[in-house]
């Protein structure tokens, strides 16, 4: 027999009782409520399986009676243990697809692909109670995972049951549980799906920003002068198929696995900086770290920085092409050079290169310069202006940002020759010579030729006829000094010569100045006939004493240099 049904107006019942001797005559068949009263009976005449009407509820007990008459009017009476009347299906409860921790958290991706942890909580069986649990897992297909399913009985069913087969990556499962009554009625409940994600987080690419780019650029930088920021630019990180639950944004030395800062950041932030202490020529690494809803770590990080809290070294800087210049006669262009500017720990990264009047910041025009560049041309829109002493300052910046200056000595701007000075012909700027009778020799002088903005670094000087210039090997060259004497000259009567001197200051513009110029004379004057007349009149050829002499002459001449001056004399012969 049974010991539960599901029936409240049906009592089937099986009975075989029988006499040998005399045969059974009828039997009387009653069904009974445990503890209350009996229905009416009914007479049926054979064996076997009957029914009866019975007006039962849910959680009552009912049984069965017969009573077997034979033929000699004997009986005997028979009766079941009872029947549990139950037709209400289990009390569905909850499945809940969990992690693997003892308390169960519902979750709705996980990593494994081999076991599903489900939470089983609340199914009622009421009055029959239930027997059993059968547990498969439904794919999305909707169809059962070969392997999976188990019947468990109600005693040895555990909070948390875990689901073994064979899952696969990104498809999503659900697990359903049957529980069945001993009343065979059974109630079926199917969890929410759950998607296996056995892969890590992903993510975008991690640059490293200095903080004075850290909220506009997305450039990644390879050295940094900060001394307590770590800054950084990403998208962060993604899941394809669960999402991101959590995110850590860390700082640690490059080949170390703990961090130096960590911090949570919000899921959705790109721009991070972390106070961090920043140690001098060390190499960091800014690293997020991301748990996706399958409870997965990923780590990312950066391709590193180096700490660089010192500028470059100072080199040196000049003006010119080659060596330093003092001074220039462009107007138009001056080259700025510069060498030296070196840096071990981040190296030069860009050259800024200034001129302009030097002490006057107003003046400066800049450009900049890559690190392969060791000079730059100032020659496009520029006038410089004479007698200004323009300066070049070059800036140079290692990869951490930080600069190191040098400003040059400055080049003077010299456009203009130097100021004439006055050329003498003769030793002597005391005298100035009109004739010589020296056709071998003759000394030049001048006064200085003045140089405000330079000075004169030499001074040439000829000595030319009249009409004709001096060649070159004719030249004399002065370094110092005011006075150039000239030998072996083959100097021409009558003709007029002239000292020339020409001065070069330092930039190589020149003055020129001639003399007054100077005749050659090699001949006397020219006398006519002398007359000596005494008061009397006439020549004279013998005197008395005190008679007074008249000495006539009838004509004196020099054609090249004139008369200077007459000499009268008297004397005894010989002519003394």
């Amino acid at each position: 027999g049974l010991d539960y049904g599901t029936d409240l107006r049906k009592l089937s019942m099986t009975f075989d009782l029988r006499d040998d001797e005399t045969g059974i005559s009828y039997y009387i068949l009653t069904a009974c409520k445990q503890g209350g009263a009996c229905l009416p009976s009914r007479k049926v005449e054979t064996k076997g399986s009957h029914t009866l009407d019975i007006q039962a509820k849910p959680g009552d007990r009912w049984f069965s009676k017969v009573k077997a008459y034979n033929k000699a009017g004997l009986a005997r009476e028979a009766r079941t243990d009872g029947l549990l009347i139950d037709p209400i299906p289990p009390t569905a409860g909850t499945v809940i697809i969990v992690d693997k921790t003892p308390s169960g958290v519902n979750v709705n991706y996980q990593p494994s692909t081999s076991i599903i942890y489900a939470k089983i909580e609340k199914f009622e069986g009421g009055a029959a109670k239930i027997k059993t649990y059968t547990i498969v897992a439904i794919d999305q297909n909707n169809k059962e995972v070969p392997g999976t399913k188990k019947n468990i009985e109600r005693t040895s069913v555990k909070l948390i049951e875990d689901v073994r087969g064979t899952f696969k990556q990104a498809n999503k499962y659900r697990i359903k549980v049957t529980a069945t009554k001993f009343t065979r009625t059974s109630v079926s409940v199917t969890s929410a799906a759950v998607t296996i994600d056995n892969t890590k987080p992903l993510f975008y690419p991690i640059s490293d920003l200095t903080p004075e780019n850290a909220n506009t650029s997305e450039d990644d930088v390879a050295f940094t002068k900060s001394k307590t920021t770590s800054s950084f630019y990403s998208q962060g990180a993604y899941d394809k198929e669960s999402g991101i639950t959590s995110v850590q944004a860390g700082v640690r030395k490059v080949g170390s696995s703990s961090y130096v800062k960590l911090q949570t950041i919000p899921i959705s932030k790109t721009r991070v900086s972390l106070t961090v202490n920043l140690k001098h020529g060390t190499r960091y690494e800014n690293c997020l770290i991301a748990t996706n809803e399958a409870g997965l770590k990923g780590v990312k990080c950066s391709n590193g920085y180096v700490v660089d809290h010192t500028p470059p070294s100072k080199g040196k800087v000049i003006e010119g092409q080659g060596s330093d210049m003092e001074y220039t006669k462009d107007a138009n262009e001056i080259t700025c050079q510069w060498s030296g500017f070196a840096d071990s720990q981040s190296a030069i990264d860009k050259y800024v290169v200034s001129i302009g009047v030097c002490g006057n910041s107003a003046t400066m025009k800049t450009t900049t310069t890559s690190k392969s560049e060791n000079k730059f041309t100032f020659d496009e829109g520029f006038q410089f202006q004479h007698g200004e002493r323009y300066c070049c300052t070059v800036t140079a910046y290692n990869q951490a940002g930080l600069p190191s200056s040098v400003e040059s000595n400055g080049v003077r701007v010299v456009l203009q020759p130097p100021q004439p000075g006055y050329v003498y012909d003769s030793g002597s700027s005391s005298e100035d010579s009109s004739f010589t009778k020296n056709i071998n020799s003759f000394e030049c002088s001048w006064t200085d030729f003045k140089e405000i903005h330079s000075r004169v670094e030499y001074c040439e000087v000829c000595v030319q006829s009249n009409g004709k210039d001096c060649d070159g090997a004719m030249f004399k060259t002065v370094a110092k000094g005011n006075k150039m004497s000239f030998s072996n000259l083959k100097l021409k009567q009558g003709v007029e010569y002239f000292c020339k001197v020409i001065c070069v200051n330092t930039v190589g513009l020149d003055t020129q100045v001639l003399s007054d110029g100077f005749t050659i004379d090699t001949t006397p004057p020219i006398l006519g006939k002398v007359n000596v007349d005494g008061i009397r009149k006439g020549d004279m050829t013998y005197l008395r004493e005190g008679d007074h002499l008249v000495v006539e002459i009838d004509e004196v001449v020099d054609k090249e240099s004139g008369i200077k001056l007459i000499l009268f004399g008297v004397g005894s012969k010989p002519h003394t």
